[in-house]
């Protein structure tokens, strides 16, 4: 039996291993790594990677003063759009073989617009107004053979008067004359019947004419030429069985949607001012014409129709735009006058040489150069650097920083 020398195997702890890291060295890498660890979570702090709570700022708005004196008691925005407006679809199913207008087309009422394919309605209509002429014609001999019979029956009465004729004969006289009768009221009917073949024929062939419903432009097409289209849901098509859409321009008004909280401020009947941003040096007499009666749950919001006083050439419908909503009506010199604004003087801030406002933009504090203009007691004008629909904060300077992430006080 082999005997091992075991003498060799142990182990050495007075021999440190130089690639072992020595206590030092150990706590130095942790030190480094906790460090990294901070500093990523701090960024990741700052730059909201991390959740964390905002904090809560109350705000205030700019005062509006129109030209005359006139104040603003709330704005809105909102949609220009058309109270009249119709998607012109086909009643029946067919192909579109013409169309005769295109995108701003403008079109009077009644005013033939497409039409379907309808060479078999054509040749129907023929043929059933050829049918009822054949029925006229028959009714016609009908009442020639009644009158004929007509006759024979009074010449047999006389003859019997006189002893002339049989009896046998005047009842065959009476016969003739009842079936005369018969032949023509059944050729009457016969014609009412091709007469109203005739009619649904031509109704058909009216429905592959589509006529405008009413004055308006053309603003967007649904067909083109050679497609397939039928009444509404029920056919299948991209289209939806729709050619064009007209919209009467004459009718523009504009819709914007207020707070629920904010409705005690307006009225039915309220003056108002419209500025459309595709058009910002003119701005348009209103009257709010409707509160719809029913509110947006899940945006708390009603809808307000305003109706537009003085409507140029110039809108179209969907322009954003935005309503201001007045103490009492402004005359047309004043509406082309701009707007003044002005601010709680404690609102503005100065830095070198300059003033400012903080204001909440998309949930963060932004800092707005502003140019002021005369005092009015505490209020301030600014000529430049604000619209008037700004969340200007209104908190003591050093509680928020530009940048921060902040919640608006209800």
């Amino acid at each position: 039996m082999t005997t091992h020398d075991l003498s060799a195997l142990k182990i050495h702890r007075e021999e440190e291993d130089p690639g072992r890291p020595r206590p030092v060295r150990r706590l130095l890498i942790m030190g480094a790594v906790l460090a990294a660890i901070g500093v990523g979570g701090w960024l990741a702090w700052r730059a909201d990677w991390l959740p964390r709570g905002a904090p809560e700022v109350r705000v205030a708005r700019p005062s509006i003063v129109q030209a005359g004196g006139v104040e603003e008691v709330l704005a809105a925005t909102g949609y220009i759009v058309p109270q009249l407006k119709a998607t012109v679809s086909a009643q029946i199913s067919g192909r579109l073989a013409w169309r005769g207008v295109d995108l701003g087309s403008k079109v009077a009422k009644g005013d033939v617009i497409a039409r379907l394919s309808n060479e078999d309605l054509t040749a129907q209509v023929a043929e059933s107004k050829a049918s009822l002429a054949r029925d006229r014609a028959t009714l016609e001999q009908t009442r020639a053979t009644q009158w004929q019979a007509d006759r024979e029956l009074e010449r047999q009465r006389s003859l019997m008067a006189q002893g002339i004729t049989t009896q046998s004969d005047n009842d065959s006289a009476r016969r003739s004359f009842d079936v005369a009768v018969a032949g023509v009221r059944a050729a009457q009917e016969a014609v009412k019947a091709a007469e109203a073949r005739v009619a649904l024929t031509e109704a058909m062939y009216q429905k592959t004419i589509i006529r405008a419903p009413f004055d308006g432009v053309v603003i967007s097409k649904s067909a083109e030429v050679g497609e397939m289209v039928a009444a509404g849901a029920f056919s299948g098509q991209p289209t939806g069985g729709a050619i064009v859409t007209v919209a009467d321009f004459g009718s523009l008004e504009m819709e914007a949607d207020i707070n629920e909280g904010m409705l005690s401020k307006v009225a039915t009947g309220q003056p108002a001012l419209v500025t459309v941003d595709a058009v910002p040096e003119r701005r348009y007499r209103g009257t709010l014409r409707q509160l719809v009666p029913t509110a947006d749950r899940q945006k708390a919001i009603v809808q307000a129709k305003v109706h537009l006083l003085d409507p140029d050439e110039r809108l179209m419908p969907d322009m954003s735009a935005r309503v201001s909503f007045l103490t009492r009506e402004v005359s047309a010199e004043s509406a082309s006058a701009p707007p003044r604004i002005f601010v709680p003087s404690r609102l503005v801030r100065q830095e070198g040489g300059e003033s400012y406002v903080l204001a909440v933009r998309d949930d963060r504090v932004a800092r707005l150069r502003v140019t002021l203009g005369e005092s009015r007691g505490d209020l301030r004008e600014v000529t430049s650097g604000l619209a008037g629909g700004e969340s200007l904060i209104d908190e003591e300077a050093g509680r928020v920083r530009v940048g921060d992430r902040v919640r608006v006080a209800s």
